[in-house]
């Protein structure tokens, strides 16, 4: 077990953690399970970039063979809407 130091910044508290203890990021999630206090790192959330959406769509233009199969569709269906009025 290591133990770290407490201090208080302005109105809030905060531990120092040791160098083994670090985590990536730069903000953490918190929660309590009974008189424990857990720290788990927030993910990052992947940038999607346009650049990244144009790769994706070719990487999947190029998984169809490169082309676009057309199928037949029904033609729409007439709807009585006046009930809806």
């Amino acid at each position: 077990m290591t133990e770290a130091i407490l201090f208080n910044v302005d109105d809030d508290q905060a531990v120092r953690l040791p160098k083994e203890f670090r985590m990536p990021g730069d903000r953490v999630q918190i929660r309590r399970s009974g008189d424990s206090v857990i720290l788990e790192p927030v993910a990052e959330k992947p940038q999607l970039s346009a650049e990244k959406v144009r790769a994706w769509l070719a990487e999947i233009h190029a998984l169809a063979g490169g082309e676009v199969i057309e199928r037949d569709q029904p033609q729409p269906q007439e709807r009585d809407w006046s009930k809806f009025d």
